[in-house]
């Protein structure tokens, strides 16, 4: 897998779009959603080599994004790597993490 061809989705906001900035210069593609359940949304119709889903998001928190696509994976085959972002650890969100 060629690293100029990573794409990678991340929250939307200061942190996600300044992460997104960051990834383009070194020549990946980038999608920025707004929330977990945007992102369960999109990976069901696009195919991504990596996800960096950020844990406290709006609307669905990134693990239970994360086991929603890890659930519709059984069924479809594959398992793209995703990486859990988090500015710090509240009650136990890393364990939780590592459960997704």
């Amino acid at each position: 897998m060629s690293t100029r061809n990573l794409s990678s989705r991340i929250r939307d906001g200061l942190r996600g779009t300044l992460g997104a900035r960051l990834l383009q210069r070194r020549g990946h593609d980038v999608v920025l959603v707004e929330g977990g359940a945007a992102a369960v949304e999109l990976t069901a119709r696009e195919s991504f080599d990596l996800i960096l889903m950020d844990v406290e998001m709006p609307q669905m928190d990134g693990l239970e994004a994360t086991q929603l696509i890890r659930e519709r994976e059984k069924e479809t085959g594959g398992c793209v790597p995703i990486i859990a972002l988090t500015a710090h650890d509240m009650g136990g969100q890393v364990c939780r993490g590592r459960h997704a």
